[in-house]
């Protein structure tokens, strides 16, 4: 079974009324597997990250929420992608390299939208993001641990690393702590 974490304060009232004023904003009312994420979580990193079906293979960053992070935050992505995907589709996690998570609005299908082909935004883009679940749900069941740390995973080991230098040393320790923690390894690369 797949967990989620939070990565920024949950309070749960207060995103409920950012949910209700993001859809009168939208103009739909997003399903509701995802309005649960975004309330209850608000920016949410799964423990388990990689999907890896049919020759399609990334690993989620994380799912949006209500940040001060433009990059981690819902309605700004929703705002970037606008009319860059079919419009049936919107942004629900960030995925590595740039790429996206999306759900249909009308049927909770998720797709995986891939920046360098499915971005309609570019001359000469116009395929249909790939359908890889049914649902939310079964989407982050469905993945599995990654054998690689995803970009946001690097990025907050550096962010927490007290070491000017990493040493193998230094890295085994992080790592040690890293799987308490139920995170991948690191390797020497990632720092430098």
């Amino acid at each position: 079974m797949n967990t989620l974490l939070s990565l920024n304060t949950v309070d749960l009232q207060k995103n409920e009324n950012n949910l209700l004023n993001i859809q009168k904003n939208i103009g739909f009312k997003i399903p509701v597997s995802f309005s649960k994420l975004l309330t209850k979580y608000n920016v949410a990193k799964p423990k388990l990250t990689l999907f890896k079906k049919n020759n399609i293979k990334f690993d989620v960053n994380y799912f949006f929420g209500f940040s001060e992070k433009s990059d981690q935050d819902f309605f700004h992505n929703y705002n970037t992608y606008l009319g860059r995907m079919p419009q049936e589709l919107f942004p629900i996690a960030s995925v590595n390299g740039g790429d996206l998570l999306c759900m249909d609005k009308n049927n909770e299908n998720i797709y995986y939208w891939f920046h360098e082909k499915d971005d309609w935004g570019l001359e000469g883009n116009n395929e249909r993001p790939v359908k890889v679940a049914d649902n939310l749900n079964d989407f982050i069941e469905f993945l599995i641990e990654s054998d690689s740390p995803t970009e946001l995973e690097i990025e907050l080991a550096k962010k927490q690393a007290k070491v000017t230098k990493t040493t193998p040393i230094a890295l085994k320790f992080k790592n040690e702590a890293r799987a308490k923690k139920g995170l991948p390894p690191l390797k020497i690369e990632d720092f430098q």
